[in-house]
């Protein structure tokens, strides 16, 4: 008798395939949302950093270093809504890159408790087998003496 042999073998392993994809992919969207939360907090900081310029060196500043210090706040707001656009289109990728994962994992946990569910079927059917096997042994062995 031969072993067991799970027929969907091929599309369990494709399916296990696209699960690491898919885990990869969340990986790297991950990395991403957290290089622009870095970067979204060291703007913040250094927006923070020339208010505090403005308040405490506002007498020494002359009239230009005060009207540099105003573009450099508002091209400081653009760039941090700007970029607080871009991590809320990352949380959502890496939102919707998670419910992909868990489809996938979803879908290959299915094949794989078949799988088993199968090999414990043919296990079992083996064991019958090899147990009837024996008990016609025993039979035979039985009424020979017997007769």
């Amino acid at each position: 008798m031969s072993g067991f042999r799970f027929r969907l073998q091929r599309v369990l392993n494709y399916r296990e395939d696209m699960e690491k994809e898919a885990q990869s992919i969340l990986a790297g969207a991950r990395i991403s949302l957290q290089e622009s939360l870095t970067e979204l907090a060291g703007m913040k900081y250094e927006l923070t950093e020339v208010y505090n310029v403005q308040k405490t060196g506002s007498e020494s500043l002359d009239v230009n270093g005060r009207l540099f210090c105003a573009r450099y706040i508002d091209h400081l707001s653009k760039r941090i809504s700007v970029t607080e656009q871009a991590v809320q289109e990352k949380e959502d990728k890496v939102s919707e890159k998670r419910s992909d994962l868990e489809t996938r994992m979803l879908e290959r946990k299915m094949l794989s408790s078949l799988k088993e569910r199968q090999s414990t079927a043919f296990n079992m059917e083996i064991k019958l087998s090899e147990q009837k096997m024996n008990d016609e042994f025993a039979l035979n062995g039985y009424s020979r003496r017997q007769g």
